[in-house]
């Protein structure tokens, strides 16, 4: 499972498919989450080194100039194959290339979910049935449960967290949503900020994905 189908699956309320965040934050963190998927592999090049705002990223490249070819699990995944062609068409800074990854990946990744009958589509009628909201209930708790478990088992029993649950909780935090979906022992909000930030440390998807949120929101 991508880490941006892992996000999907914890930002749903599992009974009723409501997102746990608002449009804005889901699309921007899932877009992150994409980031992290390539990132995570070694796929994704930053420079120079400096304030993160400072970074420019671009698809990893061998010695030669050849691409880093995706793992050969992932070469006919459209999500990873598009995502790589984006990155390696130039140089972007951190925001730009979060936000053109994070097109239209709510729709792949729910569809992706839905096609293998981990959640369902289920609308939901609203304001006399003059609009139609979507819904995506989980039919198998299994993968966010077990999502659950190691990002407790990081912050709260402070064990190391695998690359995949690292970025997770990275992009959790990068939204400041942490306290409020994953179960933590009723940990107060700053507790919870107090624990992942030496987890997470500073992270240039992180810091995009908070610039993009706070320029898309109102006010």
């Amino acid at each position: 499972m991508l880490i941006a189908e892992a996000m999907m699956l914890l930002l749903i309320d599992p009974p009723t498919g409501r997102p746990k965040v608002d449009p804005i934050r889901l699309e921007t963190v899932l877009g992150g989450a994409l980031t992290c998927d390539f990132e995570t592999r070694g796929l994704l090049t930053t420079s120079p080194t400096g304030p993160l705002g400072n970074l420019r990223v671009t698809a990893t490249r061998n010695p030669d100039g050849s691409l880093v070819r995706l793992p050969a699990h992932l070469e006919r995944d459209s999500l990873m194959v598009d995502g790589l062609a984006i990155a390696a068409k130039r140089s972007y800074n951190g925001p730009r290339l979060v936000g053109k990854l994070g097109r239209n990946v709510l729709t792949t990744t729910t569809q992706r979910l839905i096609d293998r009958g981990t959640v369902v589509s289920r609308p939901e009628k609203r304001w006399l049935n003059l609009v139609t909201l979507a819904r995506w209930p989980v039919q198998d708790l299994g993968p966010v449960e077990e999502q659950n478990r190691l990002i407790y088992d990081a912050i709260v029993l402070g064990r190391q967290p695998d690359p995949h649950t690292l970025a997770l909780i990275t992009m959790l935090h990068a939204i400041d949503v942490t306290h409020r979906v994953v179960p933590l022992d009723g940990l107060s909000r700053a507790d919870v900020r107090a624990r992942v930030k030496p987890i997470v440390g500073k992270s240039w998807i992180a810091y995009s994905v908070r610039v993009l949120v706070a320029a898309q929101m109102p006010g």
